[in-house]
């Protein structure tokens, strides 16, 4: 991603990481609960889910653009949302499996960016 254009979007963008990352960091060292770790088995797991329908490529079986309710996150987080270090945080949560399925599953890293500038858009 390239921000070296000093715009307040970017500026925007910027914090918003920075605060995803704390929170991922503040997570592992007050519960020891490795946000990444859990992320990237969501997205392998949701991958292989997908899969099993799929008689194409998966990246075209889920268009996660078009999703509103992405990788089916609202049914985990309904289960889940009263955990201390996950109350409030959906938003996060979808954005560290979006950066596992754009970086790792089907290498749409574009995509993230573009994602990133929508998310912050909201």
């Amino acid at each position: 991603m390239d921000y070296t254009e000093n715009s307040e979007r970017n500026k925007i963008l910027m914090k918003f990481l920075d605060s995803v990352t704390k929170y991922i960091e503040n997570t592992w060292k007050k519960y020891h609960v490795n946000l990444l770790a859990w992320g990237s088995k969501y997205a392998i797991s949701f991958s292989d889910e997908v899969c099993i329908y799929s008689y194409d490529s998966k990246d075209k079986e889920y268009d996660v653009k078009k999703e509103k309710n992405k990788f089916n996150l609202n049914i985990k987080y309904s289960q889940v949302s009263d955990i201390p270090y996950i109350k409030g945080k959906k938003s996060y949560l979808e954005m560290i499996i979006m950066y596992f399925w754009c970086t790792r599953i089907v290498d749409e890293e574009e995509y993230l960016e573009e994602y990133l500038k929508k998310f912050v858009g909201k």
